[in-house]
């Protein structure tokens, strides 16, 4: 690739580390228009573009690659897409913004969305769809908002026409290539493994969310799944003007505890305990989410998808019960103090209400040492006498 857009002496950006490749394509760091961009080039005119986008799909045929958000593919399977749009202009005001400037000279909003009317699209085949959720219209199922959007796939709230009336429901989408891992494991193959998990666990009799449905359309996976009524832990939260009582703390804690243990019974290490992943329902039970990262406790490998402020230090790629633990360290600590721990202020941001008993438990599921941790079960028990 290099080798070529040297030869065409043509202007082009890339990533400079396979790291900022990695945050690129999740959407998360640099917008979500960002994602699948592995290199892009700006042609110095339209002759230039139209034969370097011929070029460049036939260098690239075979390889595989995610989907770019709001920009036209070049042609069905092609791996190179394209867009009008502008570098940013100077405003008289010192600031910049992106946008076009149509015929007559005047300032348009540069809209990624869609193409602008005067412009005539010089390519060969423009009509390949870029809109993430646009085969869902053939599903029984309809959109009523996207949740969340990143490059491994989308969360959509969406009603369920199979039922009369029809049954909220989420869908999930696992795109095909989407943050894709050095081993192959791309959104498709995490969202897979979530349905294994929700099935499993939900055979065991735990209550995460019911699968409703599973399909694929244009290589992405779907997963359809029952709509949890309430409100996450993390929102209930941040509602709050005032700390949590210690009762209130303990039987949160417990709760969590003891899902743990069932979730660990079951087979599963969940790799992803925290407040934004439990909905608190009408009842005051809490039910957990989000199961993408979680993995088989006999098959247990290495995890990019864990939260960072609630991942253990020094865990790489043997992942045990331990791992779920220091999460719930970290989620009790919050539910105590509203903040996330810090090894060097820790104790001092307890108050003085809290039992000793209590502090020394969460001391030890935030250990550094995995075999300090309790198990769920054990730590159950200790928390109902606390």
């Amino acid at each position: 690739m290099a080798p070529y857009l040297k030869r065409a002496n043509a202007l082009f950006k890339a990533p400079a580390s396979l790291e900022e490749l990695q945050k690129l394509n999740s959407g998360l760091y640099y917008g979500y228009s960002q994602v699948g961009k592995f290199i892009t080039i700006y042609p110095q005119n339209t002759s230039a573009a139209v034969s370097m986008a011929r070029d460049l799909d036939r260098l690239t045929t075979g390889r595989a690659g995610p989907r770019i958000p709001f920009d036209l593919q070049f042609a069905a399977g092609s791996s190179v897409y394209y867009r009008y749009g502008s570098f940013g202009l100077q405003m008289p005001d010192g600031s910049t913004t992106d946008a076009l400037r149509d015929p007559e000279g005047n300032l348009v909003k540069d809209s990624r969305t869609e193409k602008p009317q005067w412009v005539a699209d010089p390519f060969i085949d423009p009509h390949a769809s870029s809109s993430s959720n646009q085969g869902l219209q053939t599903a029984p199922f309809r959109v009523v908002q996207a949740l969340s959007q990143r490059g491994k796939g989308g969360v959509y709230q969406a009603m369920d026409l199979r039922f009369d009336p029809p049954r909220p429901c989420i869908i999930k989408q696992g795109r095909a290539g989407g943050e894709i891992s050095w081993d192959g494991r791309d959104g498709t193959w995490m969202l897979k493994r979530e349905r294994q998990a929700l099935e499993s666990l939900g055979r065991a009799g735990i209550e995460v969310p019911a699968v409703y449905a599973k399909f694929k359309i244009d290589s992405h996976y779907y997963l359809v799944m029952e709509q949890v009524e309430g409100e996450t832990l993390q929102a209930f939260l941040e509602k709050r003007q005032r700390r949590l009582s210690i009762r209130r703390v303990l039987e949160f804690a417990g709760q969590i505890s003891s899902l743990l243990a069932r979730i660990h019974r079951a087979g599963w290490l969940w790799l992803d305990c925290k407040p934004a992943n439990l909905i608190l329902t009408g009842n005051g039970k809490l039910r957990p989410l989000d199961f993408e990262g979680a993995c088989s406790v006999k098959r247990s490998i290495s995890s990019d998808w864990q939260t960072p402020a609630f991942k253990s230090p020094g865990s790489f790629n043997c992942l045990s019960t331990s791992e779920d633990m220091y999460a719930l360290g970290v989620t009790c600590y919050f539910l105590l103090t509203g903040r996330l721990p810090e090894s060097s202020k820790r104790k001092s941001m307890f108050g003085r209400d809290v039992p000793k008993q209590l502090r020394s438990v969460i001391d030890n599921l935030l250990s550094p040492d995995p075999q300090v941790r309790p198990k769920a079960e054990e730590l159950t028990t200790v928390l109902a006498a606390c």
